[in-house]
């Protein structure tokens, strides 16, 4: 009978009523489960919907604003326009011996030149160079760049986050490279150190303009071409009968140079450029997370086996919570730069290493706080201060080396102390950046002694264990100077 209550069957055959409660329950579980279930797909709907489409949102014109506040062109600045088409001026790009001389390298066969042993002028490179040397678009564009370096300008800051050798850049080592090899034809063919000096000092210049506003990438490749032009004004000064007028050489060097650039400024400058890296792989609008595809292809872009291995898709976001958010990454990122900010030192900056890499960031964590191994990246900008700090170092020591020489060439005896030197032959004391007190110095039997304290920040009395790589981690201090065992001092 209709609307009659369902009756159950016992095992003796009598029979019982169903509780309707039972059968509600089931309905309202069913009814439940299938909300749920609809619920969670709508959700892993928005959520991948989010992940595919949500793209990250960079601010690089902001963090470019930032950096040239941290690093304000000089005053009296050129356009950077103009200093790009200075630049572009290069008369070997044209000149039919130097293209037949150096087939595939005339951007930069001046560096492989310059690096050669000795200056042949039976090879016909070097001949192609010598006559390239004295064509007038050389020394026009020479001379053109050597105005626009005293000058100086500012580039627009690259703020890509990964390192990429961009036409400008590629402009700035053509030029150091033949530059380098001009140096050389003038101290070793010509004998004209004056104008060696000079190339020496262009050199600097442009490696200090094309470091400024990029990535620490180039700030080590252009500390390398500093570092083997220092060497060659090394050499320059081993040669005997060389005389220069050293104080007005440093005041030179200082002035084209300027001062070193302060720690806040160098590492204000990697904040920015973290930021932007990270800016440029977290989604910020409408989520705070990782755009897991983005960040393999900066992977890939930076040369690591992640994210490499074919076609990337936006399907791989799906994973983001595997990752950390964006405030977190800042964070974890904020933490290296403390550490940084404390090195304004040699020592400090290798304290600053040591202490980077026990912050513990593991693959994961890297990824999301620059896109790979993030306590790698964190140790390159160390390794950018170290260069920074050894390099500046070396130059000082080079022309104390010339003023001592040339101390000796006249009064026949080397200086007490390195203040007898100034200001007659140096404007000022040369700065060991080791702890930035003067340069160690003493006389000795043979000669002199010249060096830094070195990476361990002790002062050894001058021992060195590898004089051939003075800055190298096991050396306890880094010497500049030969004991000139064929001297007597007087």
């Amino acid at each position: 009978m209709d609307g009659a209550e369902p009756k159950l069957q016992t095992t003796d055959g009598a029979s019982v009523s169903r509780p309707p409660d039972r059968r509600k329950r089931r309905r309202w579980r069913l009814l439940v489960t299938l909300v749920v279930l609809f619920a969670l797909l709508g959700w892993f709907a928005h959520f991948a919907y989010l992940r595919i489409t949500r793209r990250p949102t960079p601010r690089p014109d902001y963090w470019a604003a930032q950096i040239l506040a941290l690093d304000p062109p000089p005053r009296g600045a050129i356009s950077s326009e103009k200093a790009a088409a200075i630049l572009s001026n290069r008369p070997w790009k044209t000149d039919p011996a130097v293209l037949a001389a150096f087939p595939g390298v005339v951007q930069s066969g001046g560096w492989f030149l310059a690096l050669g042993d000795g200056w042949d002028g039976s090879r016909p490179d070097v001949r192609a160079a010598i006559t390239m040397f004295a064509t007038a678009e050389f020394k026009t564009a020479r001379d053109e760049l050597r105005h626009a370096v005293e000058t100086g300008w500012r580039d627009a800051p690259t703020s890509l986050p990964m390192p990429q050798r961009d036409a400008v850049s590629v402009q700035y080592m053509a030029w150091m490279g033949w530059l380098a090899a001009h140096y050389r034809w003038n101290f070793e063919y010509l004998g004209d150190l004056e104008t060696a000096t000079e190339d020496c000092c262009i050199i600097l210049c442009l490696a200090r303009q094309n470091r400024r506003a990029r990535l620490p990438y180039y700030r080590r490749v252009d500390e390398g071409r500093q570092r083997v032009i220092t060497s060659a004004m090394i050499r320059a000064e081993q040669v005997p009968g060389v005389s220069i007028d050293t104080s007005a050489l440093m005041r030179k060097v200082d002035r084209m140079l300027g001062t070193m650039p302060t720690l806040h400024t160098i590492v204000g400058k990697a904040h920015a450029l973290t930021r932007v890296s990270l800016e440029t792989m977290y989604v910020r609008e409408g989520g705070d997370w990782l755009d897991v595809c983005a960040a393999a292809e900066r992977i890939a872009q930076a040369g690591s086996w992640w994210g490499r291995g074919g076609r990337r898709s936006r399907l791989w976001n799906l994973t983001s919570p595997l990752f950390h958010d964006y405030a977190t990454a800042c964070a974890r990122a904020d933490r290296a730069m403390v550490l940084l900010n404390s090195a304004d030192t040699l020592i400090g900056a290798e304290a600053a290493k040591r202490a980077l890499a026990g912050l513990g960031l593991g693959p994961l964590d890297g990824i999301a706080v620059y896109g790979f191994m993030g306590e790698d990246r964190f140790s390159e900008i160390a390794d950018v201060l170290l260069d920074e700090y050894t390099t500046r170092t070396e130059l000082d020591a080079t022309l104390t080396l010339f003023a001592l020489n040339e101390y000796h060439c006249r009064n026949d005896a080397y200086p007490d102390t390195l203040d007898q030197l100034v200001p007659e032959f140096l404007p000022r004391l040369p700065i060991d950046y080791a702890d930035r007190q003067p340069l160690r110095y003493r006389r000795t039997a043979e000669g002199f002694l010249l060096y830094s304290i070195g990476q361990n920040g002790v002062d050894d009395g001058g021992s060195c264990r590898k004089p051939e790589s003075p800055w190298t981690s096991g050396n306890l201090d880094a010497v500049f100077s030969d004991r000139r065992g064929d001297e007597t001092d007087k």
